[in-house]
């Protein structure tokens, strides 16, 4: 995931990061909302099990809230998730295909 981009901040409401991102945070207890995996872990690349960080093939969990409709200005809780970034947003979106915005 990207950081929010100059040309957005506008589409996103004056309190995104001084209360929907720790509310999101504080729900998702700092896991995955989709696999588990908590933030700033270790796992393995193909396998997703913990690991080290020296093994072979070891990435580091980054989470980030995601809109789940690719829309700033919709923060409703429901379509918010932490994810792992590389979850983020693409294969979580289709969790409200009737609701997508296109």
């Amino acid at each position: 995931m990207c950081p929010i981009l100059k040309e957005n901040r506008n589409r996103y409401p004056a309190n995104w990061s001084t209360e929907i991102v720790p509310r999101i945070r504080e729900r998702s207890g700092g896991q995955c909302e989709k696999c588990g995996a908590i933030n700033h872990s270790w796992v393995n690349r193909r396998t997703r099990e913990l690991c080290l960080s020296d093994e072979d093939e070891a990435i580091r969990v980054v989470l980030t809230v995601a809109h789940l409709d690719h829309q700033p200005e919709n923060c409703s809780d429901e379509f918010q998730k932490e994810l792992q970034e590389t979850r983020a947003p693409s294969e979580e979106m289709m969790a409200f295909p009737s609701r997508l915005i296109l």
